[in-house]
């Protein structure tokens, strides 16, 4: 059935003003989809400028309430009326190991807290806790430090005269072990041949601070257990920047020497 001529021009109005309205609904949508979209954007910039503002004062508070507690436990440490009391020797044995675990991460030699703790014990139990103690801070040293692109050779036992080839990292370690303590000296071949050494190993030795920087890596020497005849030790190559540089002043004076 034909249309009447006013039949088209309704059809045709209707055509028209669905159509106007359909674009008027979809501008109206579209421009609703942006407002959300700026909306959520600018609460993501605002929660994460929040995220930072927070870490930052918690790292704040990390680092002031680390400065506290190594200053309350090293003062502790050194009372003189905590040395005269009956149990001293445990008191710092265990101010001791609270400093080397909440400090474990932080760049700091404890060798001569241990070595003078160490000359000052008398009975075996204690010397022996207190290399439980930096034995326990260098395994967790060790673990972290080991979780990607390192070398870690596992526990070797050595002599005296042995050479320890370890062609992972380059080197060769030559030991010697007798009553005195445990010695090695590392040869490299990294940036041409050089000799790091004679120096001592010992179970104070942590290898956040005790390394050697040998190219893009570093390598430590942990020492397990040694006797008069034979020792038990274990090598660990990381990324250098998992550790921080040493001022060495037989490094600066070899480069002083070698520029004049």
């Amino acid at each position: 059935m034909a249309l009447s001529e006013n039949g088209i021009k309704l059809l045709d109005i209707f055509v028209k003003g669905g159509f106007g309205t359909l674009i008027a609904a979809g501008v109206a949508y579209y421009g609703t989809l942006q407002h959300e979209t700026i909306q959520r954007q600018q609460d993501d910039n605002r929660q994460l400028q929040s995220t930072i503002e927070l870490s930052s004062h918690q790292k704040e508070f990390d680092v002031d309430l680390g400065m506290r507690l190594f200053g309350t436990l090293m003062g502790s440490y050194f009372q003189n009326d905590t040395l005269r009391r009956p149990h001293a020797t445990r008191q710092q044995l265990v101010l001791l190991r609270l400093v080397a675990l909440n400090f474990e991460d932080v760049p700091l030699d404890l060798k001569p807290l241990y070595e003078d703790l160490d000359q000052r014990l008398s009975k075996p139990a204690d010397r022996q806790s207190l290399r439980g103690i930096a034995r326990e801070v260098s395994l967790r040293q060790a673990f972290r430090m080991t979780a990607n692109d390192a070398y870690d050779s596992g526990p070797r036992e050595v002599r005296s005269g042995d050479s320890l080839s370890i062609p992972e990292l380059l080197i060769t370690i030559r030991w010697d072990v007798n009553a005195e303590g445990v010695h090695a000296t590392v040869f490299s071949d990294v940036g041409g041949s050089r000799s790091v050494g004679p120096f001592e190993v010992t179970s104070f030795d942590e290898p956040l601070v005790d390394n050697i920087l040998l190219g893009d890596f570093r390598v430590a020497l942990l020492l397990l257990d040694s006797n008069r005849a034979k020792a038990r030790v274990r090598i660990i190559g990381f990324p250098r920047h998992l550790a921080a540089d040493r001022f060495d002043i037989k490094d600066m004076s070899r480069v002083f020497r070698d520029r004049n």
